[in-house]
């Protein structure tokens, strides 16, 4: 089995948007989603997050987006130990050349 996309884009996009989505019958899905992204991170991973907010509304704030600074592991650990551990899921999306 293989995924082919048209472009590098359509591939970030795509992953993206679905380590973001929690679909029905999934055992997390209820939990709220606490995306930690890159703030440079390319515009398609960050469209990828906003796609996956839109298709996976359920009627409640579950999908929240949190930009730590470039490549600050600090930032990012203060911002990961604001949320609750058990409360939540937590992904963290960076990327590099």
């Amino acid at each position: 089995s293989a995924l082919l996309f048209p472009s590098g884009y359509a591939a970030n996009m795509s992953v993206a948007m679905s380590l973001c989505c929690l679909h029905p019958g999934q055992d997390d899905c209820l939990l709220p989603i606490h995306v930690f992204s890159d703030r440079l991170n390319h515009a398609s991973i960050i469209d990828g997050i906003k796609y996956a907010k839109a298709k996976t509304s359920r009627g409640r704030e579950h999908l929240f987006l949190h930009v730590y600074k470039h490549n600050d592991m600090e930032d990012l650990k203060r911002k990961l130990e604001e949320i609750p551990e058990k409360a939540s899921l937590k992904i963290v999306i960076s990327e590099s050349v």
